[in-house]
């Protein structure tokens, strides 16, 4: 049987999985005040996870006194996930939401720890304790599900049992992180829940889950660098490379259907968006630049928007200048283009030759210009 991790350890092997880059640091001042029972004399540290290192950065320190009181502070950078620990042991994790916070924690049961002054850590905190039993859970029924001993029809009935309990416990977690993602109200927890979450939830739910983040906090980097880390590392659209690009027939803001089929003859880069997400919105001036170096080398863009909002989908297009057709079925996640494309996330792009194969798929902004410029001579 495998032995469920540690709360604090489990945390942090989730969370640095997905730490990705700094913003801009301010000059308040974070100050942590409390009591850490049963580690009178130990040193006790205080370290910020920033999104730019899988390592956390000590910020403060000091020698617990008899009663284990402690004062530590830290010109802090952006809200960011920070780690209270004592050296040599666990540690727990809140979220620095406000200047002042005071905790109290039991070295011998941190797990276990009291905050208050954090709504956002207290937030965290429910949904890392509801979340670590259930993850034991199902670690431990996927461990059971893959070893299947014997033959026979009892073997048989234990392994489908065995499976069972696996896909109720992967259930369990799907709706503990559904619920909290739909509810929480601060982006680093959202942050901190989707880090979590990503194994539990489908990809298109989690990709959704990310997009609404985004769309309420778009300029929080570890939401905007998540989707674009996620988008890097599964790289979508591979299966259509160097094969004919699947026909699609979506309408214009006026009604009028266009099909992809109808740009044969011409390069077409077909730019999938929606006015709700930030990295799309992000990379709409480098798309708008090879538009107009490239249009008159045999080059039309497509943009393929998951918007429901006609009227902010139309906003979006007129406020970033982009002169190209538009074209949206106003279903969201629900869109034809998401299963004609096989699109997880936002921002996604295909380039099509004018005999209507796909040559490149999700090419990122930076190297927009080059790869037209390799097509395109």
């Amino acid at each position: 049987m495998i032995r469920p991790l540690p709360p604090i350890h489990l945390a942090t092997l989730l969370l640095c999985s997905l730490l990705l880059a700094c913003g801009t640091p301010d000059t308040a001042t974070l100050q942590v005040n409390g009591i850490m029972k049963n580690a009178a004399g130990k040193k006790i540290m205080l370290a910020e996870l920033p999104y730019a290192s899988s390592a956390r950065l000590v910020v403060d320190s000091a020698t617990l006194d008899s009663s284990g009181r402690f004062q530590l502070q830290s010109v802090q950078s952006q809200e960011s996930v920070y780690q209270l620990f004592v050296v040599g042991g666990p540690g727990l994790l809140f979220i620095n939401d406000v200047a002042q916070i005071n905790i109290e924690a039991d070295a011998a049961d941190i797990a276990r720890f009291r905050i208050s002054g954090s709504p956002a850590s207290r937030s965290m905190q429910a949904l890392y304790t509801a979340f670590v039993p259930s993850f034991n859970q199902w670690q431990q029924a996927r461990h059971a599900a893959d070893t299947k001993a014997g033959t026979g029809p009892q073997a048989d009935s234990l392994y489908s049992a065995r499976l069972q309990q696996r896909d109720a416990a992967a259930r369990q977690l799907s709706q503990l992180f559904s619920t909290y993602l739909a509810k929480e109200k601060n982006a680093t927890a959202q942050y901190f829940a989707l880090g979590l979450a990503r194994e539990f939830l489908d990809a298109q739910a989690w990709a959704q889950a990310l997009d609404t983040a985004l769309s309420q906090w778009p300029n929080h980097p570890g939401l905007r660098l998540m989707q674009v880390k996620t988008v890097s590392t599964q790289v979508q659209g591979t299966h259509l490379l160097n094969k004919p690009v699947p026909e699609l027939v979506l309408p214009d803001s006026s009604g009028r259907p266009i099909a992809v089929s109808s740009f044969r003859g011409r390069w077409l880069f077909i730019d999938c968006w929606a006015s709700w997400c930030a990295p799309c919105r992000a990379q709409n001036p480098q798309i708008l630049a090879a538009y107009r170096r490239y249009n008159r080398r045999n080059l039309s863009i497509l943009g393929v928007s998951l918007d429901k909002d006609k009227a902010a989908w139309q906003q979006a297009i007129v406020a970033d200048t982009l002169p190209w057709q538009h074209v949206s079925d106003l279903k969201y996640w629900d869109s034809k283009a998401v299963n004609s494309f096989g699109i997880t996330a936002l921002p996604f792009n295909l380039l099509v030759d004018p005999t209507g194969t796909v040559r490149a798929v999700n090419v990122p902004d930076s190297a927009l210009d080059a790869t037209l410029a390799k097509y395109l001579q």
